[in-house]
């Protein structure tokens, strides 16, 4: 039998700074913590807001939100935000990749762009 190696396994870089953003479509003021590390890449925890990147299209929202409307603008601003700074989407809920990058396709959409691999932010 094989033990699974957690992503998490290795040492992480402690110099960094945490920035948090609060969205309100699928609860009542979720945290979105963006975490800047020392050499300047980011990672955005995007919690329940894309929980996996299955979710990307868009109009895709949960049946749960509870305002599904403001979750599609939330969730609009921070693909444009990803897009444009190169930052890496970590997903919790996803099954296939812990990380992604997002990018705009030729019809103006966000796609998924790549997986990325957790290991670039090992010391």
């Amino acid at each position: 039998m094989t033990e699974k190696k957690h992503p998490f396994s290795k040492r992480i870089l402690l110099r960094f700074h945490i920035s948090l953003d609060f969205v309100y479509g699928h609860t009542c003021a979720m945290m979105i913590p963006t975490i800047t590390l020392e050499n300047d890449r980011k990672i955005i925890f995007c919690a329940d807001l894309l929980p996996s990147h299955c979710h990307i299209s868009m109009p895709y929202v949960m049946a749960y939100d509870v305002q599904p409307l403001l979750t599609l603008q939330e969730k609009g601003e921070l693909f444009e935000k990803a897009a444009n700074d190169h930052t890496c989407l970590f997903l919790e809920h996803d099954k296939d990749h812990a990380a992604i990058s997002i990018v705009k396709n030729d019809n103006g959409r966000y796609v998924f762009g790549e997986a990325i691999d957790l290991d670039i932010f090992t010391v």
